[in-house]
């Protein structure tokens, strides 16, 4: 289980300690934007399942499950599988009878069963800090930028998944005045039909072999001012030319 000297992560710091394979046994995530909160609770899948490749996955939402059961789930063991996930949707509609009984499994949670709890927000519950749990701020902006990447998509004539806005993102940033140039960029390669993550992948490609056809171009024609701007833009995108 991963240590830390806070209670807290921010979605950042989430995504790096699960890179590094880093866990904890419960995760309190605070937020409402639901795309980054489904994506977080899928690499967080993914990385258990590096240990426990037989994970036992479950899903709930917490005003129409009864919490004593899914915590009798959660401390007993699985019969064919290497360990558990258990995830409870909207915690904030608990009643403080199921939320006591929660926070009494966090004091004390089964090693083998990993929990996320959800909720839109954390002001209602007092949870006394200790090494079993982490919480996680999960920002609400980015629900906003996926949706106004997609109306721009639209006016242009195609759709794009979520995934798609996603690498696109690892390319430009979440500026979205940027995010929005490129979509304009795509849809000149693009007509009709639905932008795939791959497609994204391939117009990357393109773009950096015409930046670096560009720099040639430009010192051949002795253009300093040029070369010199295409040289900042390709080291402001992290790339070696």
């Amino acid at each position: 289980m991963a240590k830390t000297s806070k209670n807290s992560l921010s979605y950042n710091e989430l995504k790096q300690c699960l890179k590094n394979d880093a866990l904890y046994q419960v995760y309190i995530f605070s937020g409402d934007d639901e795309y980054l909160i489904e994506q977080s609770i899928g690499e967080i899948k993914q990385t258990i399942e590096k240990q426990s490749p037989e994970l036992e996955y479950s899903s709930y939402y917490s005003d129409s499950s009864n919490i004593a059961e899914i915590l009798d789930s959660a401390n007993s063991m699985g019969l064919f599988s290497s360990g558990k996930l258990i995830v409870i949707k909207q915690c904030e509609k608990l009643l403080k009878v199921d939320a006591d009984y929660l926070m009494e499994y966090i004091a004390n949670p089964n090693k083998q069963t990993y929990m996320i709890l959800v909720f839109e927000n954390l002001k209602k519950f007092k949870i006394k800090p200790n090494d079993n749990f982490i919480t996680v701020s999960i920002p609400s902006d980015s629900k906003n930028i996926i949706l106004k990447v997609k109306k721009e998509a639209e006016k242009q004539g195609f759709q794009i998944k979520n995934d798609a806005i996603q690498k696109l993102t690892e390319l430009v940033g979440e500026d979205l005045i940027d995010l929005l140039g490129e979509i304009k960029k795509l849809s000149i390669n693009q007509s009709g039909g639905v932008i795939e993550k791959a497609d994204v992948e391939n117009y990357i490609k393109k773009s950096k072999f015409k930046d670096v056809f560009e720099l040639i171009n430009a010192i051949c024609n002795k253009d300093k001012k040029k070369a010199y701007e295409i040289l900042s833009e390709l080291e402001q995108n992290g790339e070696e030319p």
